[in-house]
């Protein structure tokens, strides 16, 4: 299941919760006690089911929809080049610190990873390490799913 919080203006944050056998099951959208949508608008419903549909379909939503309040200039654009980074695909936390701008920042971009969130949305779990697949914060068995899932490569 995927935990979905909403505001009144956008998707604060969404994180993953397994069943017993691993899956994702359903998305739960959570909302606090003084917000209340009927029904729950369009770009909401989108992202749910392209949440329950993982990893079939694209995600409908774009980069600059996504708040980040609180990160810094370079975790947002770590965030931004992964978001970019396909289905299927899998990229270094060096690699990814290089191409965001800063070559020797590949513990930053393991901070960002730990702090991201949007999982799926923005794929932390496609970011590895070079010598082996590096943690996740769900835990590396359910990481080890997720690629699989999308038919990645990483080994």
């Amino acid at each position: 299941m995927y935990m979905v919080h909403l505001t009144n203006k956008h998707i604060c944050d969404v994180f993953p919760v397994f069943d017993d056998t691993d899956r994702l099951t359903e998305v739960c959208l959570i909302r606090p006690e003084e917000f209340d949508i009927k029904p729950v608008k369009k770009e909401h419903e989108e992202i749910c089911a392209y949440l329950e549909s993982y990893p079939d379909g694209e995600c409908p939503l774009k980069f600059d929809e996504l708040v980040f309040e609180g990160r810094s200039d370079f975790h947002k654009t770590v965030y931004k080049n992964l978001f970019n980074l396909p289905k299927g695909e899998v990229i270094t936390y060096g690699r990814l610190a290089e191409v965001s701008g800063s070559k020797k920042a590949a513990r930053a971009v393991g901070t960002a990873m730990g702090t991201n969130p949007y999982p799926l949305i923005v794929p932390c779990h496609r970011v590895v390490r070079s010598d082996s697949l590096g943690n996740y914060s769900s835990g590396v068995h359910k990481k080890v799913k997720l690629l699989e899932a999308e038919g990645a490569h990483w080994k």
